[in-house]
C-alpha cells in the first residue's frame, strides 16, 4: 500500500524519470522523516520502537514506563520533520554545486539530470517536511500546537486543535472552490513563488520560496484538507466515548472470562452498596468486603493509618471482588497503597492493575504493568497499562503497549469495539494495528 500511495504522489510530479526519481525521493525521505521520531523516542529511553508504513503516509511508535514530558513528546513530533529537511537541504546544496558546474562547462545532459534530482528532492524532502509542520490535526505541526495547548486547556488540547483543524480545512477548502471561478491575486502570487519547478538556487531561497507557496499547494491538495478533516473529526467524536468497563482475566489458561462472574452475585452486590452509602450490604458466607473498601471505610472515620494497613493486602488472594475501577472514591486510595506496589497472585494483581490503569498516573500505571507482565507473562497486564497512557491521553505510549498485547495475544473485538481505546481510532496506526489483529485472530 505504500508503494501504490508512492506511485500516486510522484504522478504528480511528471512522468518517466522526473516520477521515478520523485517516487524514489519520497520513500527515502519518508523513512528519514520517521527515523527521526523513532531515534528520538529511544534517545528518551522509549522501547519497543517501530516504524511502520501505509498508505500515503508511515509513523513511528513505542512505548515507556511513564508518560514522556510535554517537551519531550513535542519533540519527537519535531524532529522527524526537522530531520527530513535539514537531510534534503545537505541534499540541495550539493546538487546546486553540481548544476553551477554543469552550466559552466555546458553538459546540458548533466543539468538535465540535475534538474530532475532537484526537483525530486524538492518533492520528498522539502515540500513534505512544510507539510507535516503545517498546524493541522493529526499532522506534526499540530501535535507540536497541541502541546502548546496543553499550558491552557490541559487535557482538552487535543480536542481543541481537532476543532481548529475543522475550521482550517473548511475555510481552505472554500478558498479552493471559489479561486477557481474568482480572481485571487494573492493566491496566484503564491503559486508563482512555488519554487519546486523553478531553476535550481540557493538553498534557503528554494526553502524560502516553497514555504510562501504552500498556500497555493493547500487549496489544491484536496486530499491533505480530507485527510486533516477526517482525522480531526473522528478525534472529537472519540472524545465523546465514556471510560472503560469490567475487565477480562485469564485464569489457569482457560478461555478469558469476566472474573466478577466466579463470585456470588450477592458479595457483588454487597460490595457496591458499601462504596454508595458508606455501609456495606450483607455479604454471603464466605465472602467479605474487599481490602479497598474497608481501607475507604476507615478513610471516611479518619483513621488513614489503618487504612494503609488494609491497603497492604490488595494483591492478596481471598474471598472478596474488587470494586468497580471508575468508583471515583478510589483515588483518595491510590497515595495510601504501599511502596512498591504489591504482586500476589494473579486475580487480585490485575484488579490492583484495573484500577491504577483508571485512576493513578502514568509513571505508577507504567512501572506496576512491567512488573506484573515481569512476574507472571499475562497479557492482559499490557492491555490495561494501554488502556491507562490513553484515559491520560499518552496516545503515542499506548499504542507502543497495544503494539506488544496484540503480537501476543491479539484481541480485535475488544480493541476495535472496547471504549477504552476508542479515542485511538484517529490514528492510522490504530487502524493498522486493528487490521493486523483480525488477521492474526482467525
Amino acid at each position: 500500500m505504500f508503494v501504490i500511495g508512492i506511485f500516486i504522489l510522484s504522478s504528480f510530479a511528471g512522468s518517466g524519470r522526473v516520477a521515478l526519481f520523485t517516487g524514489v525521493s519520497l520513500a527515502v525521505f519518508t523513512l528519514i522523516h520517521e527515523l527521526g521520531h523513532a531515534l528520538t523516542a529511544r534517545f528518551f529511553g522509549c522501547r519497543n520502537v517501530e516504524i511502520s508504513l501505509s498508505f500515503l503516509v508511515g509513523w513511528a511508535s513505542y512505548s515507556a514506563d511513564r508518560p514522556l514530558s510535554r517537551s519531550r513528546r513535542m519533540l519527537i513530533s519535531l524532529m522527524g520533520p526537522l530531520v527530513q529537511l535539514v537531510t534534503a537541504a545537505a541534499v540541495l546544496a550539493v546538487l546546486y554545486n553540481r548544476w553551477q558546474a554543469a552550466v559552466s562547462s555546458r553538459s546540458l545532459s548533466d543539468a538535465q539530470l540535475i534538474f530532475d534530482l532537484w526537483g525530486a528532492v524538492m518533492w520528498g524532502g522539502v515540500l513534505l517536511a512544510l507539510l507535516n509542520l503545517l498546524p493541522l490535526w493529526p499532522l506534526d505541526g499540530g501535535h507540536l500546537v497541541a502541546g502548546l495547548l496543553e499550558k491552557i486547556r490541559g487535557r482538552d488540547a487535543t480536542q481543541t486543535m481537532a476543532r481548529i483543524t475543522l475550521v482550517t480545512c473548511a475555510a481552505f477548502l472554500a478558498v479552493s472552490l471559489a479561486s477557481r471561478s474568482g480572481d485571487w491575486a494573492w493566491l496566484r502570487s503564491s503559486e508563482s513563488q512555488y519554487g519546486i519547478a523553478h531553476t535550481p538556487q540557493s538553498v534557503f531561497d528554494t526553502i524560502w520560496s516553497t514555504l510562501q507557496g504552500l498556500p497555493w499547494v493547500i487549496s489544491g491538495a484536496w486530499f491533505i484538507l480530507l485527510f486533516c478533516g477526517l482525522g480531526a473529526w473522528r478525534t472529537l467524536a472519540a472524545s465523546r466515548v465514556g471510560s472503560p468497563g469490567w475487565i477480562k482475566v485469564e485464569e489457569a489458561g482457560s478461555q478469558v472470562i469476566d472474573s466478577r462472574r466466579l463470585a456470588d452475585p450477592r458479595a457483588v452486590e454487597a460490595e457496591r452498596q458499601g462504596w454508595r452509602t458508606s455501609v456495606p450490604g450483607p455479604f454471603p458466607e464466605p465472602w467479605g468486603p474487599s481490602p479497598w473498601l474497608r481501607a475507604y471505610l476507615r478513610v471516611v472515620h479518619g483513621d488513614v493509618a489503618q487504612a494503609r494497613r488494609e491497603l497492604e493486602s490488595v494483591a492478596i488472594d481471598g474471598p472478596w471482588v474488587a470494586p468497580f475501577a471508575s468508583e471515583p472514591e478510589l483515588a483518595a486510595l491510590i497515595p495510601l497503597l504501599p511502596a512498591p506496589l504489591p504482586l500476589g497472585d494473579l486475580r487480585s494483581s490485575l484488579w490492583l492493575m484495573e484500577i491504577l490503569s483508571q485512576q493513578a498516573d502514568g509513571q505508577t500505571i507504567g512501572t506496576y504493568g512491567n512488573a506484573l507482565y515481569g512476574e507472571f507473562h499475562d497479557v492482559e497486564a499490557l492491555y490495561l497499562v494501554a488502556a491507562g497512557f490513553t484515559r491520560l491521553g499518552h496516545h503515542d505510549e499506548a499504542m507502543g503497549w497495544l503494539r506488544r498485547a496484540v503480537s501476543e495475544r491479539p484481541e480485535p473485538q475488544r480493541i476495535g469495539t472496547g471504549k477504552e481505546f476508542r479515542s485511538l481510532h484517529d490514528r492510522l496506526d490504530f487502524q493498522q494495528l486493528l487490521v493486523a489483529a483480525r488477521t492474526a485472530a482467525r
